[in-house]
């Protein structure tokens, strides 16, 4: 939230995508809860209308839980590992989405999907979580429908 004093709001374009949570789960200096995280999604949300803003949600992508470091970590056990973990804020960005009225772009659905048909690797880097140059191609191309059909 601090950086969006010095590089959202003095730029504000027209319409915001709002996307994160997948470093909220991580249990370190860095976890936020999901009731914690809703605040916070709530106040830049309320933020960037106040500033005349259109804010788009858009949920966390999926995470290839055998391909990330915290593979093996017994923490994310409890969810089924941390894709599962993630899903918490997820779920809790499509809710706020859905309370408050505000478009969502389920990234993570759209990713599942083309994942299903084409495999991960096409979509998700090494590591798990970062995306590829071909999920980026995508993503870019569904966002462009997107606008169009929500304008």
């Amino acid at each position: 939230m601090l950086r969006m004093e010095t590089d959202v709001l003095p730029h504000l374009p027209g319409i915001v995508f709002v996307e994160f949570g997948g470093n909220d789960a991580v249990h370190d200096k860095r976890h936020v809860s999901v009731d914690d995280f809703e605040r916070n999604l709530l106040i830049i949300c309320q933020r960037l209308k106040d500033h005349g803003g259109r804010v788009v949600l858009v949920t966390f992508p999926p995470i290839v839980d055998r391909w990330h470091i915290y593979y093996s970590d017994p923490y994310y056990q409890r969810w089924g590992g941390l894709d599962r973990c993630v899903e918490e804020y997820r779920e809790r960005t499509r809710q706020v989405a859905q309370r408050s009225g505000l478009p969502l772009f389920d990234l993570d659905r759209f990713l599942r999907e083309k994942i299903t048909k084409d495999g991960a690797e096409a979509y998700i880097q090494p590591d798990g979580v970062h995306l590829t140059p071909r999920a980026n191609v995508a993503i870019a191309e569904a966002v462009r429908q997107f606008l169009v059909r929500n304008n």
